[in-house]
């Protein structure tokens, strides 16, 4: 009699443990792809839609004479020739050291201009919820303020989400 009560509890409690999982109900939050990169010590991000691909390590970039500090050179691409910027010298992230470190190159694309961007190192690429982009800290450097569209956390590291569209604009109208 008293092993049928401690059953008869144990399965009441067991069912309520397996009801409750049952009643768990699973929300769809939009995500968005980002690709987080280094440069320097920081971390930044692209969204996913202005990356249309991260070019293997150390690919050859072509000096061209007479050009910007920005432009790096030239690469090709499956027999297109593209731009490569380096964003550091935009950002004033610039030192001689890291703009030799640089290993990956971002080919991205925005409205008006498409080019490689150099990056010392891919961190990763991700799908976040939206939410989590939060807006930039009234505390950014001024020469950063138009450059960050927002922040989030990432492995316990902030990560700068950067506007590419102003990267581009900036590079055009010789910033770097």
């Amino acid at each position: 009699m008293i092993m049928d009560r401690k059953k008869s509890t144990l399965d009441e409690l067991l069912h309520q443990k397996t009801g409750h999982r049952q009643k768990i109900i699973e929300v769809d939050e939009k995500t968005v792809k980002v690709v987080i990169f280094r440069l320097a010590d920081q971390w930044y991000a692209f969204y996913g839609d202005d990356v249309s691909e991260i070019l293997p390590e150390n690919t050859p970039v072509f000096f061209v004479p007479g050009c910007p500090p920005s432009l790096r050179g030239v690469i090709n691409v499956r027999g297109e020739i593209e731009s490569v910027i380096d964003i550091s010298t935009i950002l004033k992230l610039n030192s001689a050291q890291e703009a030799t470190s640089a290993k990956n190159i971002l080919l991205a694309k925005g409205k008006t201009i498409r080019s490689g961007i150099c990056v010392n190192e891919v961190i990763d690429v991700v799908d976040i919820a939206e939410n989590m982009v939060k807006a930039p800290p009234e505390t950014l450097p001024d020469h950063l303020c138009s450059r960050v569209s927002g922040v989030f956390q990432f492995h316990d590291r902030a990560v700068s989400v950067l506007n590419l569209e102003q990267i581009f604009t900036d590079y055009q109208q010789g910033a770097g």
